[in-house]
């Protein structure tokens, strides 16, 4: 019986044996591993393959490929000429093998992993397929040494295009495609979209781009896009943009056209870049591709959107009849962005009471005028029918047109340090001071202009002048009234009166006469309606854009009242914004009209055709020019390096594209420059002294008392005011031990910037980095704090460089920038959302 056993034992693992060795001759078996994600493409480092990246926890997850194009193969053996199976576009796959550049595959599922670990059974084996096939990588090219992703822009890099549009474009849009051939298309993108390079062709002649930097195997279909001709995509850099209106002296920079050919950026070239940077989100700021540092001096390279086309010959006819020509469109656009607003005193003694406190709200409007992101200039000027001086007057006093507003501010408050030799100046002329303002805006009558009437009374029994209400409309000024004060008399409703009067008599001339600049008959409104305003409705605003062609607004109080100075500053703001809103779409209306029209006379832009050395002579095709009808096709055109000194660098407007995640990590990074605080010895003192209880505990008041020497009243049935329960505030003392503040601000700064591993800085040059230059490495932004310039990281440490007063002011500071990300301004592209990062927000 035993022998039988034994047998039967030796039978049985003899058989298992044949099984195991035959399952594990499978393709796919229970000993077969998914492939882990080499270190060459875990981050997917721009410079080209090959380049590994330090080990990370990326490594240590399954390696998924994709199939990069349409109608592709993996065949039995590597290298082989036996086809397995096909494959389709961005079909995913598991990596269970290599050899030289060939990858063994098996299809890609979700159930195909479960806790790391292959399930084998449900695995669908697909063979063999070169890399050069597939797309490598889950994430979008990085830049090494900040380890931020490259952002790359839709637009023009190369005349290639313009050879062949119907392969290229498609209704305003830029077509993208599944295969290398151009052959199957797989969508389209905008111009001026902000996307992500996956893989660039063996030729370097095309590119696999995404709306995400990182690709997950379930989402893959919808946010890799597809395949774009590289003489379409720009890279832009990582973040760092620049508002190009406030670099000094922009004119003399310069532009290299040819292999000797250099030429300055013009105004007129920097008014078309202009323009497109108004038109698109993702172009308002001008990329900065890169940055340097030496000594006190910086420079960098700035890449700015040109027009490809030139509608220099063609013309447009406004709604009135007449034509205008591109010249005089230009022209028309070059004024409109100019506003010249002049603020007008017709006030008697209300005006005169309250005249310091109007001069304060009028000094609030300040930062309005002066954002770095405004594309509109401004001039202001003053008009006053009160004086503070001696002298008898026939005539207002004036303060001429400045673009410095804080010259206005400093010639009211010199009036208003006077308030009480104020008096109003005896004129013959009713609305003198509006009068004066008119005169004074004649040589600006091309561009926009408001008047600011502040007052009390009109006068009686007179009627506004025509020649007044006729001017007005002819030097294109809009008017916003404001009642300072209203008594009960017929004189403060004639302020109210003539103020409408002025307004509807210029508004219904400018129905016929802005016309000029009008191309499209739904830009017209043959009503001049108004809206009430404010909650106690004592106001009216010309109903704009829906019921009226212009604005102008009038504000009066209750009877026996005073107006508030919010409502001034508030509608002055308003008004201003309604000046800009209409301008700017004239300008789009009119250059979109230039875009449908004249396709034989359309040409290629001057510097366009000098730049890629094409024929003068040449033209345009129809079908290119049509596949424009309501976008601005550009070029990045890429200026030399711009020197600046670093005092003038710290007034320059530079601006961060932040993508969400980029934006969460410069919230992080201020957050942990200020988690540490600089404590007072007291604060130290009671921080190691208190007592730790369970929670819920009830705080014995009498001892609390008693700690901090709290005498407790001697009488027992009165409420011990609630005053006497409070700690008296004690004076701060010295500081406590700072060592810990320090040694953690300079390890979050070597910590940050050592990012890059292959960069082989050595830490004594980090260390003697400012922290401006650190900071700048860490967001991408340059610093214009000079506490931070003046500190080098290696001084943290040292406290006679850095003293605990200077410490503690540099955390206060840090503090103070926390929630200062919050105002970022947002914008999307891709449906994927973006932050404009003024400079001014971070540290």
């Amino acid at each position: 019986m035993d022998k039988i056993t034994t047998i039967y034992t030796k039978l049985l693992i003899a058989a298992s044996t044949i099984i195991l060795v035959f399952s594990a001759c499978g393709p796919v078996n229970r000993f077969t591993k998914a492939k882990k994600i080499p270190r060459e493409y875990s981050l997917n480092y721009c410079g080209g393959e090959g380049i590994k990246a330090p080990k990370t926890d990326l490594n240590k997850e399954p390696w998924i490929v994709y199939s990069d194009r349409e109608k592709n193969t993996t065949y039995n053996n590597p290298g082989g000429k036996v086809k397995a199976k096909d494959v389709d576009y961005l079909d995913p796959f598991l990596v269970i093998g290599t050899k030289g550049d060939h990858l063994r595959l098996i299809k890609y599922t979700p159930d195909i992993l479960k806790n790391g670990k292959l399930e084998y059974k449900r695995a669908e084996y697909y063979g063999w397929m070169h890399k050069s096939r597939l797309l490598l990588d889950h994430q979008s090219v990085t830049d090494i040494a900040s380890g931020r992703k490259n952002k790359m822009m839709v637009i023009f890099t190369d005349t290639i295009p313009i050879n062949n549009a119907e392969k290229y474009f498609e209704s305003d849009s830029v077509k993208l495609y599944k295969d290398l051939r151009m052959e199957s298309v797989a969508g389209n993108v905008e111009p001026y979209s902000i996307v992500y390079q996956m893989k660039q062709s063996e030729k370097k002649d095309m590119a696999l781009i995404a709306k995400k930097t990182m690709i997950k195997p379930e989402e893959a279909k919808q946010d890799i896009l597809g395949w774009i001709h590289s003489s379409l995509l720009q890279d832009i850099g990582q973040v760092l943009h620049v508002n190009m209106s406030t670099v000094p002296a922009s004119d003399k920079i310069l532009i290299k056209q040819g292999k000797d050919d250099y030429i300055y950026l013009s105004e007129d070239m920097q008014d078309m870049s202009a323009f497109l940077s108004e038109q698109y989100q993702t172009a308002k700021y001008t990329p900065v591709t890169s940055y340097s540092i030496r000594d006190t001096l910086i420079a960098y390279r700035a890449h700015l959107p040109m027009p490809v086309f030139d509608n220099s010959n063609n013309y447009i006819f406004n709604v009135n009849g007449g034509h205008i020509s591109h010249k005089g469109f230009r022209d028309i656009a070059r004024n409109l962005k100019r506003i010249n607003i002049a603020f007008v005193f017709e006030g008697k003694e209300h005006t005169i009471a309250q005249f310091p406190q109007i001069v304060n709200a009028i000094q609030n409007l300040q930062q309005l005028f002066e954002q770095d992101e405004d594309l509109y200039t401004y001039r202001f000027g003053c008009v006053m029918t009160i004086d503070d001086s001696n002298k008898q007057l026939l005539h207002p006093v004036t303060m001429p047109f400045t673009p410095d507003y804080s010259e206005l501010v400093n010639f009211l408050t010199e009036k208003a340090n006077n308030r009480d030799k104020l008096k109003q100046i005896k004129l013959s002329r009713t609305w003198a001071g509006v009068y004066k303002a008119v005169d004074m805006l004649n040589k600006y009558k091309d561009e926009s202009n408001l008047i600011v009437v502040v007052g009390e009374t009109g006068y009686a029994n007179e009627d506004v002048d025509s020649t007044l209400t006729n001017r007005l409309a002819t030097n294109n000024c809009r008017l916003l009234g404001f009642q300072v004060y209203a008594s009960d008399d017929n004189a403060s409703n004639n302020f109210v009166l003539d103020i409408e009067t002025m307004i509807d008599s210029y508004a219904e001339t400018m129905k016929k006469t802005k016309g000029d600049v009008l191309v499209s008959p739904e830009q017209i409104k043959h009503t001049s309606y108004y809206t009430e305003i404010g909650e106690t409705k004592n106001g009216y605003r010309l109903d704009f854009p829906d019921n009226s062609i212009t604005q102008g607004a009038i504000l009066f109080p209750q009877k026996g009242d005073y107006l508030s100075l919010d409502v001034l500053t508030n509608n002055v703001d308003t008004i201003v914004g309604q000046i800009k809103e209409d301008n700017t779409s004239v300008i789009r209306y009119m250059s979109r009209a230039f875009n449908t029209v004249g396709n034989n006379r359309t040409r290629f832009d001057e510097q366009f055709t000098r730049k890629f050395e094409l024929d003068t002579t040449r033209t345009p095709s129809k079908k290119l020019v049509a596949g424009f009808k309501n976008q601005f096709p550009a070029w990045s055109m890429a200026s030399e390096p711009v020197i600046l000194s670093d005092s003038v660098n710290r007034h320059v407007g530079y601006r961060l594209m932040a993508s969400e995640s980029e934006l969460d990590e410069l919230k992080d990074f201020v957050d942990a420059l200020s988690k540490m605080e600089v404590e007072y010895i007291y604060q130290a003192r009671d921080a190691q002294q208190k007592d730790k209880k369970p929670c819920n505990c009830e705080d014995d008041l009498f001892d609390l008392m008693a700690k901090s020497k709290e005498e407790i009243p001697d009488y027992a049935n009165d409420t011990i005011p609630k005053e006497t329960l409070y700690t008296i505030p004690k004076p701060p003392g010295a500081y406590a031990d700072t060592y810990a503040v320090r040694t953690y601000l300079r390890d979050l700064y070597m910590n940050t910037i050592k990012y890059c591993k292959l960069c082989k800085q050595k830490g004594n040059i980090l260390n003697s980095m400012s922290l401006a230059e650190a900071q700048r490495r860490i967001t991408g932004s340059p610093s214009a704090t000079d506490m931070l310039n003046d500190i080098k990281i290696k001084d943290l440490t040292d406290y006679k460089l850095v003293t605990d007063k200077m410490l503690d002011d540099l955390i206060i500071y840090f503090k103070s920038k926390k929630e200062e990300l919050n105002k970022a301004e947002k914008f999307e592209s891709n449906g994927q959302t973006y932050y404009w990062v003024d400079r001014k927000l971070l540290p």
